[in-house]
């Protein structure tokens, strides 16, 4: 774990900053990606186009990323940041990565047919307005690092939790398994809404499902 960063794509997909007009080409509305330094003007992401093509992955293996520039500040073994509907990311598998397996910030791409195995942190993690789907996958979560390793780490906006749009993913057919030291299955909070159907939740020391922040 921590050999290299990992994989992240980077899109034009609306984030959560208020609904309003963006142009990402004028720099309105997007973010620079966590792990990166903030003066890294290449992990520049987000925009106005829900419909953006991050490209394809399919049958895609990230194993022992998540390399940590300073201190908790690691990148995820896949970042999806600011991509739209008309990216693919199919079979996918993040192994033994030191932070989270796949994050999503904003956007409204899709996930099919995934395993996170051995993830250090989270194994699906998304804020900034997340709006895709996630369907078919597995969390194994033998190998936790961090602080609060959780099954699903789910946000809308810190700063403000009504901000627009908000995230609102649709999550099916999922397996999330924790062992000694994971934290909890699901958490859900700063705003977050979502569909969360036929999951499988076992072995989280701390419970299986908590929502937070529910003003």
């Amino acid at each position: 774990p921590g050999d290299w960063g990992g994989g992240a794509l980077l899109g034009k997909a609306r984030l959560s900053f208020g609904g309003s007009a963006c142009d990402g080409e004028a720099g309105e509305c997007t973010d620079n990606l966590e792990g990166l330094e903030a003066t890294e003007d290449r992990g520049l992401y987000g925009g106005n186009d829900d419909n953006h093509d991050c490209g394809t992955m399919r049958y895609v293996r990230i194993e022992f990323a998540g390399f940590e520039l300073t201190q908790d500040n690691e990148l995820n073994s896949l970042s999806v940041a600011g991509c739209g509907d008309q990216t693919e990311l199919s079979y996918i598998q993040t192994h033994r990565g030191e932070d989270d397996g796949v994050e999503f910030f904003g956007g409204t791409a899709q996930l099919d047919h995934a395993i996170i195995s051995g993830t250090g942190d989270d194994g699906i993690d998304w804020d900034q307005g997340f709006r895709g789907t996630v369907t078919n996958f597995i969390v194994d979560h033998f190998a936790p690092r961090s602080g609060d390793p959780r099954g699903m780490e789910t946000d809308n906006n810190g700063g403000d939790f009504d901000s627009a749009p908000r995230s609102a993913p649709e999550v099916s057919y999922g397996t999330l398994i924790g062992a000694s030291g994971t934290d909890r299955g699901i958490v859900m909070r700063e705003g977050t809404w979502g569909v969360l159907t036929d999951l499988v939740v076992v072995d989280f020391e701390q419970g299986g499902f908590d929502m937070r922040d529910t003003a």
